[in-house]
């Protein structure tokens, strides 16, 4: 088979695979909610980090496999990398729109908390 021709089958799979689920959910969920519209979007984010993630993970461990200093030192710069979004995403929400508590008690933790 023509390998352009194989990407192309292999996407429009792909396509219909992942829209038809999504497009069937907005369908049973045709309530307007800002809650429930936050937290699919939440889910398609925390998906979509996730596969990237592991995909580069698998990555970095190939280039020097059977070396077990090579895992800790992946899984560190994982965790420093998650540190590093962390203090910025805290340090933007301090330094935009000061009229507006970004971090406070009153902040929702979770999307149910939201209305």
């Amino acid at each position: 088979m023509d390998p352009f021709l194989y990407v192309v089958i292999v996407t429009a799979i792909a396509g219909v695979g992942g829209t038809g689920p999504g497009g069937l959910l907005g369908v049973l969920f045709t309530r307007n909610s800002e809650k429930l519209v936050s937290l699919l979007l939440s889910f398609a984010g925390g998906v979509m980090l996730c596969i990237v993630c592991l995909d580069l993970l698998s990555d970095a461990l190939a280039q020097a496999p059977g070396s077990v200093g090579n895992v800790f030192l992946v899984i560190g710069m994982t965790a420093v990398g998650f540190g590093v979004i962390y203090l910025l995403n805290a340090i933007i929400d301090k330094k935009t729109n000061p009229e507006v508590k970004h971090i406070d008690k009153a902040h929702p933790k979770t999307a149910d908390q939201l209305s």
